[in-house]
């Protein structure tokens, strides 16, 4: 009876100590996803390529579907990391003051070596699909829409 008990005692422990080393794995994970999507977004609005560029997978794809609010045409826009890459090098981000940034990340779900995030920020929501690959996490696709909550409202003519 005293060799079961000492039998379960040890398999509690390993059982315990995997749990915290996965959670603490997880936790580390988590870091660099959130690091990923901020190096995406503060990248954009720095005007630093670098950041862009440590963010970005080498395939990715970056598509937008929205109407546009001032003529209600259907809008499609795709870029790559290229294009993205050159839209951050001509700094259109950097025009927004950072207080207004507005950045928030929240990861969505994690499964191995891909995960999912939303982001939302001033002027842009993102879906962003992840990938971890050689031991970094990059952005291989990302679904956006204008933030309509902050597009400025049309001027009455009243």
């Amino acid at each position: 009876m005293k060799n079961i008990f000492i039998i379960g005692m040890i398999i509690l422990s390993f059982v315990l100590t995997s749990c915290l080393l996965i959670a603490g794995n997880l936790e580390v994970e988590k870091a660099a996803i959130k690091a990923a999507a901020l190096n995406y977004l503060e990248g954009w609005y720095e005007g630093k390529v670098e950041r862009m560029d440590k963010a970005l997978h080498e395939k990715l794809l970056k598509r937008a579907f929205f109407k546009n609010p001032r003529t209600g045409k259907e809008v499609y826009r795709e870029a790559d990391k290229t294009k993205m890459m050159d839209y951050t090098k001509m700094g259109p981000g950097k025009n927004v003051p950072k207080e207004k940034w507005g950045i928030k990340v929240k990861i969505l779900d994690i499964y191995n070596n891909i995960a999912t995030v939303k982001t939302v920020c001033l002027q842009y929501i993102d879906y962003l699909h992840l990938v971890k690959e050689k031991g970094e996490w990059k952005i291989i696709n990302v679904l956006w829409q204008l933030n309509l909550e902050n597009l400025p409202k049309p001027k009455s003519g009243k």
